[in-house]
């Protein structure tokens, strides 16, 4: 079985240790909307699938070094730190079987399994997060509502969540990271602020 293992944040970056075929990740993944929509243990604004903000971008894909289905989920879910594997989403040509009954985005299920057929994937899988702001925040989700917050964060987690925005591969674009790149802009003195804080 040829597994597919999509990503569009941390995991393009960093496979650490997960098991592939090619550490390297293949730049025509299948189109979903994406959106820096939810907020990490860590405060961090981190990209996820977001069926009602996000914009459609190309994905990116490796293969998993494992034949099986449940053991590349397994190493998936190891790999994201999730205490369970219904955060990992799947798909299942071989026998036209997947995950949309536990997804929290089943409208991209028919997209990833047209795209396996057109790639000859026997399988696929994704890390299947969804938004989480307003019920941390309180706040609905928008550009203004999501910098807001970033600028209220703690110095130390403000400056990882800055580095985890700018991390972001450069094909990805979203409403919310062009807003990010040009408020930016005129923040620059704050962050060297906070910066030169942090070293003293």
């Amino acid at each position: 079985m040829k597994v597919a293992i999509i990503g569009y944040g941390s995991l393009v970056r960093n496979l650490k240790d997960l098991p592939v075929e090619m550490d390297i990740f293949n730049e025509n993944g299948p189109e979903l909307p994406l959106e820096f929509s939810r907020i990490s243990k860590d405060g961090r604004l981190t990209l996820v699938i977001d069926e009602k903000r996000g914009t459609q971008n190309k994905t990116f894909y490796t293969v998993s070094r494992q034949n099986n289905l449940e053991k590349a989920v397994e190493d998936l879910r190891k790999r994201e730190k999730l205490y369970t594997s219904d955060f990992i989403g799947w798909v299942n040509n071989t026998n036209r079987t997947n995950s949309i009954k536990s997804s929290r985005h089943p409208n991209i299920v028919s997209k990833i399994i047209e795209w396996n057929n057109q790639n000859n994937f026997d399988a696929a899988i994704w890390t299947d997060l969804g938004p989480r702001f307003k019920n941390i925040t309180g706040i609905k989700y928008s550009n203004d509502a999501a910098w807001e917050y970033l600028l209220n964060l703690p110095v130390k987690r403000f400056v990882k969540a800055l580095d985890y925005i700018r991390s972001t591969p450069v094909q990805i674009k979203t409403s919310f990271l062009n807003s990010f790149n040009e408020r930016l802009k005129d923040e620059e003195p704050i962050e060297e602020e906070i910066i030169e804080e942090i070293v003293l």
